[in-house]
């Protein structure tokens, strides 16, 4: 009977050790990712007030309808939706196909 008791108590400090192990991962992830962006836009050197006063520039001068096809798009709808899918939607094309357009309104 001790060996058992024994082996449940085992158990649940594996679990609760897992759990904090979890929560640690967590935090330190978050933490890189924050590192990572804030890096890449020191890198870019962005402002961003000036890069928000760019976007709403190009935005007023979008035709009606642009990309509006990116958006029906089976891939676009799966990296909009899904709460696990790639934090990254690539998309390629030839010069002026429109990708920055689509950037924009992203």
């Amino acid at each position: 009977m001790l060996i058992k008791e024994a082996i449940a108590i085992d158990i649940v400090e594996a679990r609760k050790w897992r759990a904090r192990a979890s929560e640690e991962l967590e935090k330190q992830e978050k933490g890189r990712n924050q590192i990572y962006i804030n890096d890449t836009l020191a890198w870019l050197n962005v402002q961003q007030e000036n890069q928000d006063n760019e976007l709403d520039r190009l935005l007023t001068r979008r035709q009606p309808g642009t990309c509006a096809w990116v958006f029906k798009h089976p891939k676009f709808m799966t990296w909009k939706n899904e709460a696990h899918a790639d934090r990254v939607l690539w998309m390629n094309g030839i010069p002026g196909a429109g990708m920055n357009a689509a950037r924009l309104l992203l």
